[in-house]
Order: structure tokens, then sequence, then C-alpha cells
């Protein structure tokens, strides 16, 4: 049942997640989902897209924390044990984000423009900035989530061995 109840939940999490960053990007840069997700993500919902794929994530985490929290011989994690650490990785996904965001629309008032030729040809320069934001924020979340994601199942493994020692 526990198993269940930390894969569930940080497939709820990924997805609400998902949906909220995607809809704040899309709130504040439009012109961004008119690159990239509107055409690789067939769905019509960026909001939907959003939760579908990090739903995925959630559930590839979710398998993972999962695993490392209720398999073995070693003393269980419960769903709540969990709840904290798994809002902090979204918290610390969110933050990356945001300063990656924000470098990237700072980045292009200097020069740095890593925006592809057809891309800036198809978008006016005011635009660049906010389309420089919405790329740096999704990847950085998306490479934060995995890594920081990966160091979480990791933590949860070794915090049940911890619970060994101080019996």
């Amino acid at each position: 049942m526990q198993f269940m109840l930390i894969l569930l939940g940080t497939i709820l999490l990924g997805a609400l997640y998902g949906a909220l960053r995607d809809g704040l990007i899309r709130l504040y840069v439009p012109e961004y989902f008119s690159l990239a997700v509107d055409k690789t993500v067939p769905l019509e919902s960026v909001l939907l897209a959003g939760a579908v794929t990090w739903g995925t994530f959630g559930a590839i985490l979710g398998t993972g924390l999962a695993c490392a929290a209720r398999l073995g011989k070693r003393p269980k994690r419960t769903a709540r044990d969990l709840r904290k650490p798994l809002l902090l990785l979204l918290a610390m996904i969110s933050g990356f984000s945001l300063i990656a965001g924000i470098f990237g629309a700072i980045s292009t008032s200097f020069g740095l423009n890593v925006l592809p030729p057809e891309v800036r040809d198809r978008f006016q320069v005011r635009q660049w900035s906010g389309l420089q934001f919405g790329w740096f924020a999704q990847t950085m979340g998306n490479y934060v989530g995995f890594v920081a994601g990966g160091m979480l199942i990791g933590w949860v493994w070794v915090s049940r061995k911890r619970f060994i020692a101080r019996r």
C-alpha cells in the first residue's frame, strides 16, 4: 500500500508542478510554446502537456523512490516520510528554473543569444529575451529534476541504513 502511495503521490505532484510551471511560462512568455511544445507534444493544452510530461517524470521518480523506501530488509520509509523531501525537491527545481530563466532573459541584453537563426528570424528582437527565459527555465528545470531526483532516491536508500544504526 505504501509503495503505491509513494508512486501515485509523486505522479500527482509531478503533474501539478508541470501544469503550474508550463501555465506560468505560457502566461508570461506565450511565444515560447509556439516554438517548442505545440510542435513536439501532440496535445492541445499547454497545461495538459506540462502535466503529462512532469507526471511521467513523477512516475519515474516515484518508482525509484518507492523501491528505495520500501524494498529490502532495512526499516521502511512511508509516504508521509517523503512529503517534505519531495516538496523541497520541487522548490529547488522551481528556484533553479527561475534563476536560469532570469539569466537567459538578461543575457540577451548583453548580446548572448543562444536562439537558432531560424527562431531569431521568426520573432522580433523584443521577444528574444522572453524566448530565452522560457528555454533556459524549462531546460534547467529538467536537468535539476533528473539529477536532484536521482540524488533524492540515493538519500532515501542511505537514510534507511541510518535507521538501523540508531537502534
